[in-house]
């Protein structure tokens, strides 16, 4: 079973609560009366032996109990709304997926055809400077001069 970080999380809370509600139990235990605690130990006072603070004990032993169901019921829900969350993102992002495959190709050949390099050599070819280039074209100056730059870098193709 594999449990989410907020599964994990909740798990842990949970628990450090009942580990909580023990450390108290247990100093309520060491507070009460000394002459009790050590009757107890020795076994000549039994449990049925009425007193305030065992009432007391049983008290909050019962609310403790009734704290920590209502906790697990939480965590529970917690976890159900968790994986219904997960469930709709994992859909959404199948619906996200499949609409970016199957967006239309068709958009990369204007892409392409304003990327194309061939349109600024030619003007340049023709005489035109890279400012009237830029105009025309609807591309930076520095875009215009870097093409103009790489091709004079770039060998020109064989032909033959």
């Amino acid at each position: 079973m594999n449990l989410t970080a907020l599964e994990i999380g909740l798990i842990l809370v949970e628990g450090s609560i009942l580990v909580s509600f023990l450390v108290l139990i247990l100093y309520v235990r060491r507070r009460m009366n000394p002459a009790l605690v050590r009757k107890m130990r020795k076994g000549s006072l039994r449990p049925s032996t009425p007193s305030w603070d065992w009432n007391r004990l049983q008290n909050l032993l019962k609310e403790t109990e009734s704290i920590s169901q209502n906790l697990s019921r939480t965590l529970e829900e917690k976890k159900e709304i968790a994986r219904r969350l997960l469930d709709a993102l994992d859909s959404r992002m199948e619906r996200l997926q499949e609409t970016v495959n199957s967006s239309p190709q068709g958009k990369g050949s204007v892409v392409e055809e304003r990327e194309s390099p061939d349109p600024v050599l030619k003007m340049a070819a023709a005489g035109w400077g890279v400012a009237d280039m830029s105009r025309r074209l609807g591309r930076s100056r520095e875009e215009i001069q870097l093409i103009l730059d790489l091709q004079k870098w770039t060998p020109e193709p064989s032909k033959g």
